[in-house]
C-alpha cells in the first residue's frame, strides 16, 4: 500500500539531486555553479 524509500535510494537521489543543481554533498552551490549565475561577486 504505502511507498518508502531505503537509505540507500534516498542518498542516491539526494546525491543526483545536488548534482543536477551544480552542488557539492553538503548541499552548497559550487564554485563552477556560482561562477555560471554570475554570483562571484557576492561572495
Amino acid at each position: 500500500k504505502g511507498r518508502f524509500l531505503t537509505t540507500e535510494m534516498y542518498n542516491t537521489m539526494l546525491d543526483e539531486y545536488y548534482e543536477e543543481r551544480g552542488w557539492d554533498m553538503d548541499g552548497v552551490p559550487t564554485s563552477e555553479t556560482i561562477e555560471k549565475l554570475g554570483l562571484t561577486t557576492l561572495i
